[in-house]
């Protein structure tokens, strides 16, 4: 009898210290896991990515089974982080999330589009896949980690953004104006105003910021432009900026993702402020070329969709802190064949 009260007691004390496996926190936790991927991969924190991974990690793709180390995967992934600029990696639909009986296992079933971009010589590369693939968890004394990979995917897409040929209509502190934007993927620019104010207009045309000419009104050269107004008429190059910070401004310091630094061509700082889901560039500050004590802002107001991501349709130019230039774009070309060029 005695033998089995203390059987009973027993039994008692170890259902009394069992954990119960909590699966809505898991699940929660696991989501977490997802939406950490997604930033890491935004911010090129290869680090960070590599540590969500087991040691061993096993990933199946295109037909190769692959068994790599932290220490192999975190230069493997940062390689490809600092290549390319993402701007899409999200979920086409909600993630199916089951558990083993125990809980020590889960698989995570995403579809996920991944679009990204980079620049070459035939312009700005744009490619975007469409991934199904399964992610095996395991949930270990530390944590859940991730312990395998399988994906597929279609047939990506992808084309190359060679220039664009854009319209605005401008309001100013001295009345109306319109801006036509003629720019290609290597820092070339052709710029026109015409105003509601005054007689004429301007027109100019750029090459990097170093070279540039102002036209007259037949469209023939009247004379070079000093680097101080080539800079402030590559100020005004809003879609490339945009894009390609890094084909305008100097020793970009990325390391904090939502706010880069770096100079202009003329060593004038820059700052450059990116949203925090899809880091994209929401705000540029600069120094005006023509008067270095005036602080440039350009807020990035609204943005279209395109076959190459979103892309600027409103922004305000705000100039010293008291006069703001807002622009409208009603038309914008891209790949157009009809583009000019350089006039000598």
């Amino acid at each position: 009898m005695y033998r089995i009260v203390l059987l009973v007691v027993l039994a008692g004390l170890m259902s009394c210290t069992e954990t119960t496996f909590d699966e809505a926190a898991a699940r929660e936790q696991i989501l977490e896991m997802e939406r950490l991927q997604r930033k890491v991969h935004f911010i090129a924190d290869a680090s960070t990515f590599a540590g969500l991974l087991a040691e061993p990690h096993l990933s199946v793709n295109r037909g190769v089974v692959r068994n790599t180390t932290r220490e192999e995967n975190e230069p493997r992934f940062q390689g490809y982080f600092d290549s390319v600029h993402f701007v899409e990696w999200d979920d086409q639909a909600e993630p199916i999330i089951r558990f083993s009986d125990d809980g020590s296992l889960a698989y995570c079933v995403v579809e996920r589009r991944v679009t990204v971009q980079y620049p070459s010589d035939e312009g700005l590369y744009h490619g975007t896949t469409d991934y199904a693939w399964t992610a095996i968890y395991r949930r270990t004394t530390n944590g859940w980690e991730v312990e395998s990979v399988t994906s597929t995917n279609q047939e990506p897409t992808h084309d190359y953004l060679r220039n664009i040929v854009a319209h605005a209509e401008c309001t100013s502190p001295e009345g109306a104006y319109t801006t036509d934007l003629l720019a290609d993927h290597k820092g070339f620019l052709e710029f026109r105003q015409a105003y509601s104010y005054r007689e004429g207009g301007f027109a100019a045309q750029v090459q990097g910021d170093s070279l540039a000419q102002s036209l007259d009104d037949e469209g023939r050269v009247a004379e070079s432009l000093e680097k101080p107004v080539i800079a402030m008429l590559q100020g005004h190059n809003f879609f490339w900026m945009y894009l390609q910070p890094g084909l305008f401004f100097q020793e970009l310091d990325t390391s904090d993702p939502l706010h880069w630094r770096g100079k202009d061509a003329l060593d004038n700082p820059v700052e450059i402020l990116r949203d925090d889901h899809h880091y994209q560039v929401q705000q540029i500050l600069l120094r005006n070329s023509l008067d270095t004590s005036e602080l440039i802002t350009i807020n990035y107001l609204q943005f279209d969709s395109t076959a190459f991501g979103p892309l600027p349709q409103e922004l305000d130019v705000v100039q010293a802190g008291r006069d703001t230039f807002h622009f409208e774009f009603t038309d914008v070309a891209l790949n157009t064949d009809d583009f000019p060029v350089w006039k000598d």
